[in-house]
């Protein structure tokens, strides 16, 4: 006997949604797993790739609503996508964005490289300190324009209270470039370090100049001599690291480290074991 009641078809809504936020295998996971089991959401699926969210919907009322809710809440806004969304997917502007940031960073980088010359060419204070200055005032602008995309997302997951991948990287971004900032400005504030390491930069100027003469076959000094100036040279960086060291724990713009790091490796190789170990224990 035939039913004069109609059926009632179940009839199911698809909708994709664009979500920037998502960058991350957790982000997919996250989304999914804060969907999956909501009323009249009846499948999810978010494509990394692409950063869209695929729904399948129930005929519920107030379904989507409450699904772009839930993504506001944790921390994905998402919307329809439309016609407008899918002709711009060529010119992504966050694409675009990037690109430009890793760029400059690029360009900041080897700038900054490049006056790192005054460290290792152990300029003076004042020459040192100078490039030193020009170094932050290209590194911190640069910091802030290229990272800036890190520091908005973790500022948006702090705010909700919650966490992301951002937020660490953000925090090691920011204690990185106050950290250099703080060491660097430290560095310029011993004067009583001017002349030790003035007179260190002589005498490594005298051994290097020696050992390069050595090597290229001129013999300018015995190896007593050179064993003699590498001895000094390592006593006096010692000292002087150790003296830049203390209040802060760290050698900043100093090439006392450098020198006493070579000097040892002179007396490793002109000297014998027994004077090594003598000169080690000086050290000590």
């Amino acid at each position: 006997m035939r039913s004069n009641q109609p059926a009632t078809p179940t009839i199911s809504q698809d909708v994709v949604l664009t979500a920037p936020t998502i960058r991350c295998g957790s982000c997919v996971a996250k989304i999914e797993r804060s969907l999956t089991g909501m009323p009249g959401v009846t499948r999810v699926r978010a494509n990394l790739t692409l950063r869209r969210i695929n729904v399948t919907l129930a005929q519920a009322d107030g379904a989507l609503q409450n699904v772009l809710v839930e993504l506001e809440n944790i921390g994905h806004p998402s919307r329809l996508i439309d016609s407008a969304d899918l002709s711009a997917e060529a010119k992504d502007d966050t694409e675009v964005a990037l690109l430009k940031a890793v760029a400059v960073s690029g360009f900041g980088a080897m700038n900054v490289m490049l006056l790192s010359v005054a460290v290792w060419s152990g300029a003076s204070d004042a020459t040192r300190d100078s490039f030193h200055l020009i170094s932050g005032m290209i590194a911190l602008p640069i910091v802030l324009y290229a990272a800036r995309f890190f520091f908005t997302s973790a500022w948006g997951a702090l705010r909700r209270a919650s966490m992301n991948m951002d937020v660490p990287i953000a925090l090691a971004i920011a204690l990185a470039s106050a950290a250099l900032d703080y060491l660097e400005g430290e560095a310029s504030k011993r004067p009583d370090l001017a002349e030790p390491a003035a007179e260190l930069r002589r005498e490594h100027g005298r051994l290097e100049s020696n050992l390069l003469a050595l090597a290229a076959g001129e013999q300018v000094c015995t190896n007593d001599q050179l064993r003699v100036g590498a001895n000094s040279i390592a006593l006096r960086a010692s000292q002087a690291a150790l003296a830049a060291a203390k209040g802060t724990g760290y050698i900043v713009g100093h090439p006392a480290g450098r020198w006493c790091r070579e000097a040892l490796f002179f007396l490793v190789w002109s000297c014998p074991q027994e004077v090594m170990a003598a000169n080690l224990c000086e050290l000590a």
